[in-house]
């Protein structure tokens, strides 16, 4: 999903799951004392998460995700070359979007 802050993608990603009758787990964006955390471990977070919910009807949030592409998503998808923070590439992003067994909502 995209959309400006502000115009309820959250909203709607809780709606979702809620007509589905589908648990909605989201991906943090924040440790324990509130500090964010990076996009490297954020992805990291991300494929842990698609392994606990493998068998399970749910849903994943993963909000904020310039963290992880490297700034916005529209630069992101027209950087061919480009790398994200952590050094996770592009290339890579997408192979772990393509074999998740979990339906996600990135926003």
């Amino acid at each position: 999903m995209h959309g400006l802050p502000g115009t309820g993608k959250t909203e709607l990603s809780r709606l979702i799951a809620q007509q589905m009758e589908c648990e909605l787990f989201e991906i943090t964006s924040e440790d324990e004392e509130g500090n964010a955390i990076d996009g490297a471990s954020r992805l990291r977070a991300y494929r842990a998460a698609q392994a606990i919910v493998a068998n399970k009807s749910a849903l994943l949030l993963f909000d904020e995700t310039e963290d992880v592409f490297g700034g916005s998503m529209e630069d992101s998808m027209l950087r061919s070359r480009s790398r994200s923070i952590g050094q996770t590439s592009k290339v890579r992003v997408n192979s772990v979007l393509e074999n998740n067994g979990c339906p996600v909502n990135f926003h």
